[in-house]
């Protein structure tokens, strides 16, 4: 959605010519089926009946929300519409502040984001503010310093939110057992009047229980998912990689079509191009793929350069893609992009030296021990190329197709 046609739209209905510009932009009429849609239409009314900060400050958690999970960034402007409108008295001020934050991070506009964090979490610092500052440090690689900010937030209120962040955390320090108890502490502690959060926990669940080697388990949480969030795109992705894993591609294809279509997410789109070439429809997958390189760089850019890598395709693009990546953030799975686009490009020094850092906090992830083999490989480190790829089976069920066939030449010469 632009700017212009929010705009736009909100000239409709006679009250609009009271209405300041940020609350046309935020009071436009919202299409949609979904929950959340009947939600933002629900709070948009109690807006134009009092926009308080409260109200203004649901509103504009509702839009980020929405903007997540549709892709559309329209919404993020509509979310600033709604901080704009906020009255700085009776906590507007800092209330406006967390959702600028919130989208800045979201846009990843790091050093924004960062700044706005601080501040709050100094001046203010309740623990939503905490939260903020710890989801950006884990996004720039500073694991210590997030971990400090989402012990601070689970001390002033445990719940969801905080119980997630810690899961995230702990998966990245490589506890996969204490993260799967994190993430089932944060589904007991959801609620079914945030359906689209309770949603998110159990996808994020289903992932590590892919990672676990248990796709039924991942199958059955994303069933639950749905049923909280009907076509909700992380769950028909969640869905239809935990098929993939099972051998059910036909299962698999109706699902990451669904996800595709609501949300075409590189992401997205490999898996849904690897489940049509699995099943032999090659026609399809390159059409899929086509829109893949069309839209990859701007949607996720890092997701785009792990694909053009994997599939050994423009591994100089692969690599301009990540090295700008990793210049915005150094978090574990950015450095393991950029070691794999290094790789391709040849240079394989660079490359053991990204993964030394990416492995250094202890992730265990399948996807990493599946680049950390071929770069063993490449350095002719026989022994670790073993360890990483034994690791990176253990573990198959959390990769895509084409993340398997990478490894099939030195399983073969082994």
């Amino acid at each position: 959605m632009s700017l212009a046609a929010v705009v736009a739209l909100s000239a409709c209905g006679e009250r609009a010519a009271e209405l300041t510009l940020p609350l046309r932009i935020a009071l436009s009429p919202h299409a949609g089926t979904a929950a959340v849609d009947d939600a933002i239409r629900t709070m948009q009314a109690k807006v134009r009946d009092r926009a308080d900060v409260p109200r203004l400050e649901r509103l504009a958690a509702l839009f980020v929300g929405k903007a997540r999970s549709s892709g559309d960034p329209g919404f993020y402007k509509q979310a600033e519409a709604c901080a704009d409108a906020m009255p700085p008295e009776n906590g507007g001020a800092h209330a406006r502040a967390l959702v600028r934050g919130h989208v800045r991070h979201a846009l990843h506009d790091f050093p924004a984001a960062e700044r706005i964090a601080r501040e709050l979490a100094s001046e203010r610092g309740m623990f939503l503010d905490h939260g903020l500052l710890g989801d950006v440090l884990l996004d720039l690689g500073r694991l210590d310093e997030a971990r400090a900010s989402y012990q601070r937030m689970m001390d002033l209120r445990p719940g969801l939110q905080s119980y997630a962040r810690a899961a995230q955390l702990r998966w990245l320090a490589g506890d996969l057992a204490a993260s799967r108890e994190l993430l089932e502490l944060a589904s007991g502690a959801g609620s079914r009047r945030d359906p689209e959060s309770l949603a998110w926990v159990l996808c994020r669940r289903a992932a590590l229980e892919l990672q676990a080697n248990e796709p039924a388990t991942a199958a059955r949480l994303a069933d639950e998912a749905l049923e909280l969030v009907p076509d909700y795109p992380a769950a028909r992705l969640a869905r239809g990689r935990a098929a993939l894993a099972l051998g059910d591609v036909q299962s698999a294809l109706p699902e990451l079509a669904a996800a595709c279509a609501s949300y075409p997410l590189p992401e997205h789109l490999w898996a849904h191009a690897d489940a049509l070439r699995l099943a032999g429809t090659e026609t399809e997958a390159a059409k899929v793929e086509a829109e893949l390189r069309r839209s990859g760089a701007t949607e996720d850019p890092r997701t785009f350069a792990l694909w053009l890598a994997t599939r050994g395709l423009d591994a100089a693009r692969a690599l301009q893609l990540a090295e700008a990546e990793l210049r915005l953030r150094q978090d574990p799975l950015t450095l393991d992009v950029t070691a794999l686009a290094r790789l391709r490009c040849g240079d394989v020094t660079g490359a053991e030296a990204a993964m030394r850092q990416a492995l250094a906090c202890g992730l265990q992830d399948a996807r990493l021990f599946v680049h950390a083999a071929l770069i063993a490989d490449a350095a002719g480190d026989r022994e670790r190329a073993l360890r990483h790829r034994a690791a990176a089976n253990a573990r198959a069920a959390a990769l895509l197709p084409s993340e398997r066939r990478a490894l099939e030449p030195q399983v073969r010469g082994s």
